[in-house]
C-alpha cells in the first residue's frame, strides 16, 4: 500500500521497491500520510500538507529526461521514488548512483 500511495501521487504506479529495506519501511510510519494539499512551486518542484498536518516537499532531482528520480521529503525522513522503484539513500548523488546501476 505504502508503495502505490507514493507511486501514484508521483505518477509512477507499478514499480517495485528493489533498494528499500523492510526496516526503513516499518520504522516510517510518515509514508501513510496522504497529501491533502500540492502547491506546483516550479515544474517538477512541488509542496502540501498531508492529512497529519505535515509539510511535506517533492522536487526531480536530475534535469535529464532520461533520469525519472524525485526526492520526496516528509517531516524529518527523506527518501527518492523513481521509475526504476523508491531508493534511500544519503544524499542526492548516492541516489543518483543507486538509480542508474538499477537495471531498468
Amino acid at each position: 500500500m505504502k508503495s502505490f500511495i507514493c507511486g501514484a501521487f508521483l505518477g509512477l504506479v507499478g514499480f517495485a521497491l528493489p533498494f528499500v529495506s523492510e526496516a526503513f519501511l516499518a520504522s516510517s510510519p510518515l509514508l501513510e500520510e496522504r497529501p491533502i494539499t500540492v502547491t506546483m512551486l516550479s515544474p517538477e518542484h512541488f509542496t502540501g500538507y498531508t492529512e497529519g498536518g505535515y509539510v511535506y516537499v517533492q522536487r526531480r532531482i536530475v534535469a535529464d529526461a532520461a533520469v525519472r528520480i524525485h526526492k520526496f521529503s516528509i517531516a524529518d525522513t527523506e527518501f527518492y521514488i523513481s521509475d526504476r522503484g523508491m531508493i534511500v539513500a544519503a544524499n542526492d548523488l548516492e541516489a543518483v548512483s543507486i538509480y542508474l546501476a538499477l537495471v531498468s
